[in-house]
């Protein structure tokens, strides 16, 4: 049998750079680079770093996706993080850590990722005036985290679902060494539904708890909800709070949700703009109030 094959070489590197706004981060800017094909061995390597008014990140990864010639994604994680938490807060929180990752294909909709973090926080810059609880929070610490993701993914597009779902499961458990120590679950589902033509429907969820063991969660591992995960209100805008400074104490227990109908709005589709109508719910809360 002769096969003839033509092939046309295309670039397997990449350079980004964006500038933006966003009413929960105010001013922004990204820049990054990746490769795809890291030295001929179809490695890929990415360097991403981002600035805005309340935050700056800085990730580097290596990925090997036939860890031990195996249909096993295998990567490092390098990371840097500082957010300025003072509006909501009174504090501001850096990160610092890095972590390994192993991912593999259980069936051809299932994909399932383990992995493992360690990494040092510190909570500093906290305000004269804060809260007790804020205030006991100032320092550094330690957090060594293994956790896993399984996902179930029946979409039929990645880039423009129209049908389908996409479920994921997270659980992590911190306690392996550091100083923290608990376990949380979080579950997310998106579901797409082709109303008629370019009309969609998009109904989302998420839902998480942190499960103490016997220590108190630290505000920098606690969920935060408002802003880009419940529109229409301000970063931190929902949940336990302190009444005399209205300072946002996170919460262990979150639930968020989002109902929204995607159409055209008469414009060449090359353009890529659509309208939408949506509405978004959600609940914060911790079982033992703070502060």
């Amino acid at each position: 049998t002769i096969l003839e094959i033509d092939l046309e070489e295309q670039s397997t590197g990449e350079i980004s750079f964006g500038l933006g706004f966003s009413s929960s981060d105010g001013g922004l800017i990204d820049a990054g680079i990746s490769e795809r094909n890291f030295l001929g061995r179809g490695q890929r390597v990415k360097a991403k770093f981002s600035l805005s008014q309340r935050s700056q990140n800085f990730d580097l990864g290596f990925t090997e996706p036939y860890f031990l010639d195996k249909d096993l994604s295998a990567g490092v994680d390098l990371f840097k993080t500082r957010n300025d938490n003072s509006d909501e807060s009174s504090f501001t929180s850096n990160r610092i850590g890095f972590g390994v990752r192993l991912g593999y294909e259980i069936n051809e909709d299932m994909h399932q990722r383990v992995r493992y973090i360690l990494r040092r926080d510190e909570i500093s810059d906290v305000d004269d005036d804060a809260s007790l609880f804020i205030s006991d929070q100032e320092g550094k610490s330690s957090t060594s985290l293994i956790g896993q993701d399984l996902t179930f993914d029946r979409r039929n597009s990645r880039l423009d679902p129209t049908a389908g779902y996409l479920s994921r499961v997270s659980t992590d458990v911190a306690g392996l060494g550091g100083d923290a120590q608990y376990f949380r679950a979080k579950f997310d589902n998106k579901y797409h539904y082709q109303i008629s033509g370019a009309w969609v429907a998009h109904v989302s969820g998420s839902v998480g708890h942190i499960f103490d063991f016997g220590s108190e969660v630290k505000i920098n591992d606690r969920y935060f909800v408002g802003g880009d995960d419940l529109r229409g209100f301000e970063v931190s805008g929902i949940g336990p709070r302190v009444s005399s400074t209205n300072e946002a104490l996170g919460g262990q227990t979150f639930a968020v949700g989002s109902v929204e109908v995607s159409f055209p709005l008469g414009l060449p589709d090359e353009l890529g703009f659509s309208g939408s109508l949506y509405s978004d719910f959600g609940t914060l809360f911790n079982p033992v109030e703070d502060g």
